[in-house]
């Protein structure tokens, strides 16, 4: 599915994220790589059987 901004592919893949207890606005650590990605062909959007 293409994506109205450049970048982007409109797809859901969640990461995690360790907040700091005193100030949750600050981020201690990320993942680099999502724990989830879509591999199904629907799960993309596609339903034409093309992933």
């Amino acid at each position: 599915m293409p994506s109205p901004k450049s970048g982007c592919d409109l797809r859901y893949a969640p990461g995690w994220a360790i907040l700091d207890s005193a100030d949750p606005t600050k981020v201690l650590a990320r993942s680099n790589a999502p724990l989830l990605v879509s591999t199904e062909a629907w799960e993309k959007g596609r339903t034409d059987g093309h992933g």
